[in-house]
């Protein structure tokens, strides 16, 4: 999977990347940022993946962000907030299970 991602930075206009349940991905591409175009971006239960921080400073598209059941997320990038676009954030961490008295979220 990490081959396939690093030959994808000649897709500029690509608006959809949906790398959920990669669990053997260790890092996203530095091509990422050249992603300007990219409305959707999930990296939900990809277990491996660890943090990106410089690598959301040119997502000005980006709508809908799903970090769900993220394993390693410890933080969010600062570049997130620059996002006006975001419309969704779907933030959910793996150690929900523990609050058992959880009402509201």
């Amino acid at each position: 999977m990490t081959s396939l991602l690093n030959k994808l930075n000649n897709l500029t206009s690509l608006t959809i990347l949906d790398i959920s349940w990669c669990s053997k991905l260790k890092s996203l591409p530095n091509e990422l940022s050249n992603f300007t175009s990219l409305t959707i971006l999930d990296v939900s239960l990809s277990s491996s993946l660890t943090l990106w921080l410089n690598k959301f400073k040119n997502l000005i598209s980006l709508t809908i962000f799903d970090i769900f059941l993220y394993l390693s997320l410890t933080l969010l990038p600062n570049e997130l907030g620059n996002i006006t676009s975001l419309i969704r954030l779907t933030l959910l961490p793996n150690k929900i299970g523990n609050l058992i008295s959880l009402t509201t979220l």
